[in-house]
């Protein structure tokens, strides 16, 4: 691929999902459930398959192993706008098991893996285009802390805007994100991560923190109550686009993915928020992992934005 718009750099992982589970949860004896699925996961695949879903040329860098998951992830990457450039570890690859309860609801039991060993050098010398999105940051141990910021400094050095997404951190390790907000243009956390990083119980007191430790636009998410945004123009609240949600696996990466396309079509900060509001609601509408965003130009419609020429 010649020519790439984002590089997505992160977590790759192959997802257990489970669903559907009854809470509690019968401890020491057997649930029957209505399917369990292997599918790809992790929010720098996702983020990327979304953006390539929706036409945009994208770089995937990830760790993989050279197992049975390894091997799930490398078909799941197979696209014309979605250039896969994986770094082969020895380790097993990064998976998780995910319980998705009657609300659409999802409790995730993770293990690193491969994702232990990205770093700063792997990224930089792959990374092109005009973003430069970091996904899975606290899970990436190697890449967590002063080399994810010193990564966002040299990309915005050399021209590429910068997007960051993190992982709930169940070690409250949640300072290791601060030194790269410094550099980072666009972070889309949930309403629970943005708490857990500011400190502030709101969305947009903790949208206007993340403002004040230098993110250029902060969106904070919260399901079916919206998000917050907050940029140097402006600030504001984006109502949840109702749709019958199924499944909210991937629905944030996908978020992220439209802000992002937004952003890169050069809409306003507002504009771009609203797509990914949009894109968010789609990939929540089925089961199978984004296979709602199969029409690229519905969210656009949904959105309320005009369907931009191809």
């Amino acid at each position: 691929m010649t020519s790439v718009d984002v590089t997505c750099a992160g977590i790759a992982v192959c997802d257990v999902v489970v669903r559907t589970v009854h809470h509690p949860l019968p401890l020491g004896l057997l649930q029957l459930v209505d399917d369990l699925t292997l599918v790809e996961g992790g929010c720098a695949l996702r983020t990327a398959k979304a953006l390539a879903g929706m036409g945009v040329d994208t770089t995937l860098i990830a760790p993989i192993g050279a197992d049975l998951f390894g091997k799930v992830l490398r078909r799941s990457a197979d696209s014309d706008r979605l250039e896969a450039q994986w770094v082969e570890v020895d380790a097993n690859t990064s998976s998780s098991a995910i319980l998705v309860d009657t609300a659409g609801e999802r409790t995730i039991f993770h293990q690193i893996g491969a994702n232990r060993f990205l770093t700063a050098e792997h990224v930089r010398r792959r990374m092109k285009g005009r973003f430069l999105h970091v996904g899975g940051a606290l899970v990436l141990p190697a890449l967590d802390g002063e080399p994810l910021a010193q990564l966002f400094a040299h990309a915005k050095q050399n021209g590429m805007q910068t997007s960051l997404d993190v992982v709930y951190n169940a070690t409250n390790e949640w300072d290791l994100v601060n030194a790269a907000l410094a550099h980072t243009d666009l972070f889309c956390p949930s309403l629970a991560e943005a708490q857990a990083i500011t400190g502030k119980s709101s969305p947009d007191a903790g949208a206007a923190e993340l403002r004040r430790r230098g993110v250029r636009l902060a969106v904070i998410t919260d399901g079916v109550n919206g998000c917050w945004f907050d940029c140097d123009e402006t600030r504001g609240h984006i109502a949840a686009i109702e749709v019958d949600s199924v499944d909210s696996t991937g629905a944030g990466d996908a978020f992220t993915a439209g802000v992002l396309i937004g952003l890169l079509r050069g809409l306003p900060s507002p504009q771009a928020v609203r797509l990914g509001a949009a894109l968010g609601a789609l990939a929540a509408t089925t089961s199978v992992t984004f296979a709602g965003l199969n029409d690229p130009d519905e969210a656009w419609r949904m959105a309320g934005l005009e369907v931009p020429r191809r």
